[in-house]
C-alpha cells in the first residue's frame, strides 16, 4: 500500500478501506460469525447469466423410488426442486422429500470434511488424501491375512454403476457387499415366486383399474413408488366418462391411504389373507368368473361364514366386495405395507395374488414386463449373519453407506453392539446418524444434488444424476473415494483406468446403453443429460399361475401378553427416519392428526376412555423388548385392539433437527420374520399401555 511522505496513509487509499470495510461491517452487523472472504462475482462462470436460473435435470435418491427430478440453480446455487415431467416414474410430480432436498443440502449439521478418530478417541478434521491413504493401508493390513470376507461393504440398494463398481472393488480386495434395505418386500417377491414362477415386483397399473382393493398397500406414503401410484391413483379415481374408479381398503389402520378410499375395511390383524381366499372363493363358487376352478378344492376351506368369524368383516360385505371385485373390470388388488407384514406375510401375498388370478388380473392390471430393482437387496438372512460375525470378530473393516442400521434395526437385532467389536468402521454418511457415530473414520459423501451417478428403479429406467452446483464444503463423492483409495494399493493401482468418477460412469454408460440409442455417444449423453436419463420400453411378460398355498393359510403370530396390537408404521415425510434432519418436514402437519415436531401413538377414542386418557397425555408402551413414552392422540380411523406410532422420529443423533424429538417405535419390536420369505416381519408385537399421569400441549398446526 502507498504512503504519503510522513508515513501516512494516502486519503485515496483510506477511502478504499473504508469502503471495504463499511461494506463488511453492514453484512455482519446482524452475524454471529463475520465474513471471512469478499469474493467479487464480476467474471460468472461458463453457462451462467446472473439473474437468470439454469434447470438441470437429475435423480431423486431421497427414497428408492428414484424419480426424476429438476433442479432450479441461479448464481451457481440451487434453489428449487421440481418433478422432472419427462420421467416415466413421476412424470413432473414430486413428493415433500423431493422437495426437502435442499435442506440436506445446505443442512448446518452435514460432516464439512473428513474427519478421523485419533488415539484420545476424538474426531479430528483431516486431508482428503491422507483419509484415501489410511483406508488404503488398513484395507492392505487386511488383505495380508489372507481370509476373504473380513471387509464388508453395507449399503442401501445401490444400483446401477455405482453398485457395479462397489461390487468389483470388494471382488478385488476379498471384501463382501451386502445391501440392506429397511422396507425389502421380500414377502411380496416371495409369492410371486411361488405363485407364477418370478423372484419379482411387478408393476401395478392402478390407472387402468376400475376397482382397486387394498389390502394395507399404503401407495400414497412409502409402499414401492408413492409419488409414480399417487399419480396413477388420480388418474384412476377422477371422473372419465360419467364414472370414477371405487377404491376399498382393508387394514386394521386407515392409513393416509386408507382414508383417501371410498371403503375402509377395518379388519382383525394377521388376518387379510384368509379375507383375500374367501372373497376369491365367493367369485369362484358364485361363478362369477370362469378362472380358478382348478382352486375350488382349496378355496372351499374359506366359506364366507367361517372367514367372517376370523377376520371381523361381516359376511354382506365381503360378499359385496367378491361381486363388485369380478364384475367391475379390470380390478387390481395390491398388498404390503408394515401393518400387513405378519409372520404370515407371503401366505398373504399369495392369497393377494390368487384373488388377482381369479378375477383375471394378471397381465392387465399387473405387469411382469417391467419389475421393480430389487435383485441387489440382501436377505435379511445375511444382516443377522454380519451381525452375528461383527460380535464375534470376524469383521476387520466395515464400510457403511447410505444406510443407518443402528436407528432402523431394532434393538434386539444386536446391531449397534455388535458394530462396537469391528476394529474399524469407516461412514460415508454427510451427517453424524447413529451408525456413523461408531466410525473411525468419516469419509463424507456429497448429497445427491452435488453427484453424478446413475440409478436403475426398475426395469427400462436408467436414471442420471448430475451435480447442479459444486460442493457446499469439503466432501467427496464416495465413488472418487474408491477409486483414489484403489490407485493407492500397490498391487491394484492399475486397476481403474478412471482417475474421477465422472470418467468412469461416462465410460459404464458408453459400453451399457449408446448402441440401444442409436446415437453418436455424445449425442446420447447429452440427451440423457438433458432428460434426466435414458427410459427403454419394455415388453410384456406373460405369467401364469404355477403354484400357490401347499395347505391352509396359517395363523400370524403375535409376541407379548399385552392388550393390544402395535403397529410401527412408515412416514410420508421421514421414510425409516432418514428424513427427520430436514426442518422443512418436520414442520410439514401430519396428514391425519396434523401434529409435527414429535411422535404420538394413535389409539382409538373408546380404548382412550377405557385407559382414562385424552389428547396430549403421555403413555407408556412396553412390549417384552422395551419401552417407550409418548402423547396421546385419539383416532378414530384405528381398532380399538390397536395402536400405532409412526416411525422417523426418537433420534439420538442426526442433527440439531432430529435429535431427542420423539421416540423410535422400531427399538421395542422383536426380531421376528415372515416363515416362508426369512423377511422382517413388521406387524408381530402386542403391548401394554399404562396412563403416567402427565401431560403437555398437543403440538400441531391447528
Amino acid at each position: 500500500m502507498s504512503q504519503d511522505k510522513k508515513g501516512g496513509i494516502k486519503r485515496r487509499d483510506f477511502l478504499k478501506i473504508l469502503g471495504v470495510a463499511g461494506g463488511t461491517a453492514a453484512v455482519t452487523g446482524g452475524c454471529s460469525e463475520p465474513v471471512e472472504q469478499l469474493i467479487p462475482y464480476v467474471i460468472p462462470p461458463e453457462g451462467i447469466i446472473p439473474g437468470v436460473p439454469n434447470w438441470y435435470a437429475s435423480t431423486c435418491r431421497e427414497c428408492p423410488a428414484g424419480c426424476g427430478i429438476l433442479v432450479k440453480n441461479r448464481e451457481g446455487r440451487a434453489i428449487k426442486i421440481e418433478g422432472n415431467p419427462k420421467h416415466p416414474i413421476n412424470k413432473g410430480a414430486s413428493c415433500a422429500q423431493g422437495q426437502a432436498m435442499l435442506q440436506g443440502l445446505y443442512n448446518p449439521d452435514r460432516t464439512r470434511s473428513p474427519l478421523l478418530l485419533n488415539d484420545l478417541g476424538k474426531r479430528r478434521p483431516t486431508g482428503w488424501e491422507n483419509a484415501e491413504k489410511v483406508l488404503a493401508e488398513k484395507i492392505d493390513e487386511v488383505r495380508k491375512k489372507g481370509q476373504n470376507g473380513r471387509i464388508v461393504f453395507l449399503s442401501d440398494n445401490v444400483t446401477g454403476t455405482l453398485g457395479a463398481l462397489i461390487d468389483d472393488w470388494m471382488d478385488a480386495i476379498g471384501g463382501v457387499h451386502i445391501s440392506y434395505e429397511t422396507y425389502a418386500y421380500e414377502p411380496l417377491r416371495e409369492a410371486n415366486k411361488r405363485t407364477f414362477g418370478i423372484d419379482k415386483i411387478p408393476t401395478y397399473n392402478i390407472e387402468k383399474a376400475k376397482y382397486l382393493l387394498s389390502f394395507g398397500a399404503d401407495f400414497m406414503e412409502t409402499w414401492l413408488s408413492p409419488t409414480y401410484y399417487t399419480k396413477q391413483f388420480s388418474e384412476m379415481h377422477s371422473f372419465k366418462d360419467g364414472s370414477m374408479g371405487k377404491f376399498v381398503a382393508v387394514e386394521p389402520r386407515a392409513s393416509m391411504t386408507g382414508v383417501n378410499a371410498d371403503e375402509w375395511v377395518s379388519i382383525t390383524p394377521g388376518t387379510e389373507g384368509i379375507l383375500a381366499l374367501g372373497i376369491a372363493n365367493v367369485i369362484v363358487s358364485e361363478g362369477l368368473s370362469n378362472r380358478g376352478g382348478e382352486l375350488s378344492g382349496l378355496l372351499s376351506g374359506y366359506a364366507i361364514d367361517k372367514v367372517s368369524e376370523a377376520t371381523g368383516v361381516s359376511a354382506d360385505t365381503i360378499r359385496q366386495i367378491a361381486r363388485e371385485f369380478s364384475s367391475t373390470q379390470p380390478s387390481l388388488a395390491i398388498g404390503g405395507g408394515t401393518a400387513v407384514t405378519s409372520t404370515n406375510a407371503t401366505e398373504t401375498q399369495i392369497a393377494i395374488n390368487i384373488l388377482n388370478y381369479v378375477a383375471g388380473n394378471i397381465g392387465e392390471t399387473i405387469d411382469f414386463g417391467r419389475t421393480v430393482n430389487t435383485d441387489g437387496i440382501s436377505q435379511l438372512s445375511d444382516i443377522l449373519s454380519l451381525i452375528d460375525s461383527m460380535f464375534n470378530g470376524g469383521v476387520d473393516i466395515l464400510m457403511v453407506y447410505n444406510t443407518n442400521p443402528v436407528f432402523t434395526l431394532p434393538k434386539s437385532a444386536g446391531f449397534e453392539d455388535a458394530i462396537s467389536k469391528v476394529p474399524f468402521v469407516v461412514s460415508f454418511s454427510s451427517f453424524m446418524d447413529e451408525t456413523t457415530e461408531k466410525a473411525t473414520l468419516i469419509m463424507p459423501d456429497n448429497t445427491t444434488i452435488e453427484s453424478w451417478g446413475d440409478f436403475i428403479p426398475s426395469t427400462g429406467i436408467h436414471g442420471l444424476i448430475q451435480p447442479v452446483m459444486t460442493p457446499v464444503f469439503n466432501t467427496k463423492g464416495t465413488g472418487d473415494v474408491i477409486l483414489a483409495v484403489t490407485a493407492n494399493i500397490e498391487d491394484l493401482k492399475e486397476r481403474y483406468k478412471q482417475t474421477s468418477y465422472y470418467d468412469y460412469l461416462r465410460e459404464s454408460w458408453k459400453t451399457a446403453y449408446s448402441s440401444q440409442a442409436g446415437l453418436s455417444f455424445d449425442s446420447f449423453w447429452n440427451k440423457a443429460l438433458e432428460n434426466g436419463g435414458y427410459y427403454a420400453d419394455v415388453q410384456p411378460v406373460q405369467v401364469s399361475l404355477s403354484g400357490g398355498l401347499s395347505g391352509a393359510l396359517p395363523e400370524a403370530e403375535f409376541s407379548g401378553d399385552g392388550d393390544y396390537f402395535f403397529i410401527a408404521y412408515p412416514s410420508y415425510k421421514y421414510y425409516d427416519g432418514r428424513g427427520a434432519n430436514k426442518p422443512w418436514l418436520q414442520e410439514l402437519p401430519d396428514a391425519l392428526s396434523t401434529g409435527v415436531w414429535d411422535s404420538w401413538v394413535e389409539v382409538h377414542p373408546d380404548t382412550a376412555s377405557k385407559l382414562g386418557v385424552k389428547l396430549g397425555d403421555f403413555v407408556v408402551i412396553e412390549s417384552p423388548q422395551g419401552s417407550i413414552e409418548t402423547q396421546v392422540y385419539p383416532y378414530p380411523g384405528i381398532r380399538p385392539d390397536t395402536v400405532a406410532v409412526m416411525i422417523g422420529q426418537g433420534h439420538t443423533s442426526y442433527g440439531r433437527y432430529a435429535k431427542d424429538r420423539g421416540v423410535n417405535p422400531v427399538g421395542i419390536l422383536p426380531l421376528t420374520t415372515d416363515k416362508l420369505s426369512g423377511g422382517f416381519a413388521w406387524f408381530t408385537s402386542k403391548v401394554k399401555l399404562t396412563k403416567t399421569g402427565k401431560h403437555a400441549q398437543f403440538v400441531q398446526t391447528q
